[in-house]
Order: C-alpha cells, then structure tokens, then sequence
C-alpha cells in the first residue's frame, strides 16, 4: 500500500485523477486490456512477473564512485510489461490498444535482451496483447514469430 501522508492535497488529487493501473508501467487503457487477457487466458500460466528490467548497457559509462550511478543502472534499463510462465517456456508480452510496428519491435528487442541476460534461448514466446490490430502487419508478426492476441 502506498504511503500518502507525505503527499501534498494538489499531488493526491493528480495521483487519484491519473487512475493509475495496478500493473507496474501500465497506462490504464493498457491495464484495462491485461485484465481482459486475464480473465480470457490467465488460467493457462503458471505465473506473471510485471515490468521485467533487461538491458541497460549504457550505464557502463557511468563510473563507479558517482553517486548517481545505480540510478542510472535502473532508469537505463527497458521494461518488459509482461514475462508469463508456462512451464519453462517464458512468454514475452508488450500489452498495447493496438498492435503496431512499435510493439513489435519491442517484443523483438526484449526476447534477445532476456535471452542474454537470463539465458532464456529455446524458451520464449513473443506476444503482443491487444485491442487491436493493424491488419497490413500480420504477414510481418507472423514471419518475426509474434503471437498476436487481441481482446
């Protein structure tokens, strides 16, 4: 539970207006998407871990004594919205209203980061969770292995 005694009236305001989703990272037309995957599909998973970190790399710049420096190991690294277990295979999932160029590239570039750096080779599935689909990319998820789920 979120401590608010130290915010300020105005910030509480902003914070209940935002209508922030109980899923790390999710804006709340994308939360809304996932519990809608949940309900149609969750039973098939044994587990979910929300907003992976994987990557990161440019923090190697950022020298040893500087203060800042583990922040940096953290805003640099990209966020998986989703890693679903099913057995050992890991699902990679990027929840979105519409399944789009962006998405896929995103999916693509999580599955070689996760595969580095958990060792996951063999064992992944990319998806893109939706509500949406633009029909001119389907021969393109298709051909990058990117399963396609709208709800």
């Amino acid at each position: 539970m979120m401590d608010l005694t130290n915010i300020t009236p105005a910030n509480l305001i902003a914070l209940q207006q935002a209508g922030r989703a109980s899923f790390p990272h999710m804006a709340p037309k994308d939360a809304a998407i996932w519990v809608r995957f949940l309900a149609a599909r969750g039973s098939e998973f044994d587990a979910f871990d929300y907003d992976v970190s994987v990557g990161g790399a440019g923090a190697d710049a950022i020298p040893e004594e500087n203060e800042f420096r583990a922040m940096w190991l953290q805003l640099l690294k990209k966020r998986i919205d989703v890693v679903a277990a099913q057995g050992e295979l890991r699902w990679i999932i990027e929840v979105k209203p519409t399944a789009s160029m962006g998405a896929l590239g995103q999916v693509i570039a999580y599955e070689f980061l996760a595969i580095e750096e958990f060792g996951w080779k063999g064992r992944t599935r990319k998806a893109i969770v939706c509500a949406y689909t633009d029909d001119d990319l389907a021969g393109v998820f298709t051909s990058n292995g990117v399963d396609v789920v709208c709800v």
